[in-house]
């Protein structure tokens, strides 16, 4: 079932990009797509159930996301299987826009970046969270990242 879902948002993903891209000199509209990013959530207890939750810092010249603006997750435990194609062709998504309503609302992002001379595609750092705030003060005190 989640296969077919994301198979689905991926075309129409790539719909979107082409038909943004045509309108527009950037080329990231719908860069994020179920082929080229990662699904990531603000809330640490849904990221615990994979693992240790970490902070995903994306790494790249270009940032893209895209989520869903009606529900929280993408594909929820109780999507059924002949609502999986209206669903998705309904989705209203948030492509490129209010990111940080997403993040403080707790929604899943599906987000990948841009290549650059010396980092890949959809590229990340992932910090365990017992680790994150002694990167952060690290970050801040250097002199690299002062203003």
């Amino acid at each position: 079932e989640a296969l077919n879902y994301f198979a689905c948002l991926e075309k129409i993903l790539q719909q979107q990009y082409h038909r943004r891209g045509q309108i527009s000199t950037k080329e990231s509209f719908a860069f994020a797509r179920p082929s080229t990013g990662h699904l990531v959530t603000p809330i640490k207890q849904d990221a615990g159930i994979w693992g240790e939750p970490v902070s995903i810092w994306p790494l790249g010249d270009e940032l893209a996301y895209v989520w869903v603006k009606e529900r929280v997750e993408f594909f929820p435990s109780t999507t059924s299987q002949t609502s999986i194609f209206s669903r998705c062709n309904n989705e209203q998504l948030a492509v490129n826009e209010h990111l940080v309503e997403a993040i403080t609302s707790g929604h899943e992002i599906l987000f990948a970046t841009k290549k650059s001379p010396s980092i890949i595609t959809s590229s990340f750092l992932a910090i365990p969270s017992s680790m994150d705030n002694m990167v952060r003060k690290a970050l801040q005190n250097s002199d690299k990242f002062k203003a």
